[in-house]
């Protein structure tokens, strides 16, 4: 199945019925580049697929067949293994397996419900919740949002942990290890840059993240030319 995301909205293209086909990296690559053709390698900037093997060797293929596309995987399908390893941290695995518990009674009751999100100020993984909710907001365009989400993630779980060096770095490494690998590609870079209220806070507060989002951007230009 193929959805076409445009700064317009995110609409069906096209349903290809391959279950009788193996569905090994080079009939995928071979099925989504036939399409990408079909609309226009100039118009097509990404490409965005499941996070399985086989996918990341599809993506793999199709930016070596066209240089100025980019691949990446889904965005919350990344932060939820993130979140998923942060919660078999021996600091939270109780606290999550408790929680369980108390968000099921919270959430059969509107009153308590309404109280916990007045009082309550966000936990460690909050501002991962937060890149969360932006993915399956349905926002357009997402991606500047997300990108700026996930640098504010970093720095706050930098302070938060401060005084818990060994737990912050694992939490940095869980982190680290998904996102960067996989997400930050340098078209998140130049989009982010691009959204002028993000880089204004960005050049405030973060002058490191602007010159990595600059060259970016400029690495953006040259690829696309």
């Amino acid at each position: 199945m193929t959805l076409v995301n445009s700064p317009e909205w995110t609409f069906f293209l096209e349903y290809v019925d391959a279950s009788g086909e193996s569905h090994d990296a080079y009939m995928l690559a071979g099925l989504l580049e036939t399409k990408i053709e079909q609309i226009g390698e100039e118009i097509v900037v990404q490409v965005v697929t499941e996070n399985g093997a086989n996918y990341k060797a599809v993506g793999r293929l199709l930016e070596e067949r066209i240089p100025s596309l980019f691949w990446t995987p889904c965005v919350a399908h990344c932060l939820d293994l993130m979140l998923d390893d942060i919660g078999k941290l021996a600091k939270f695995e109780q606290k999550v397996e408790s929680s369980r518990h108390i968000t099921t009674f919270i959430y059969r009751h509107g009153r308590i419900l309404s109280a916990m999100r007045e009082f309550t100020s966000g936990t460690a993984s909050h501002s991962i919740l937060v890149a969360l909710r932006i993915v399956y907001g349905n926002e357009i365009p997402a991606m500047p949002k997300v990108a700026m989400a996930m640098v504010i993630a970093k720095k706050k779980l930098n302070e938060t942990f401060a005084s818990q060096s060994r737990l912050l770095s694992r939490l940095m490494d869980i982190v680290e290890g998904r996102w960067p690998d996989k997400m930050e590609v340098k078209l998140y870079g130049a989009a982010l840059l691009l959204n002028l209220s993000h880089y204004l806070d960005l050049k405030e507060n973060d002058l490191d993240s602007v010159c990595k989002q600059r060259a970016c951007f400029n690495d953006m230009l040259e690829i696309r030319r």
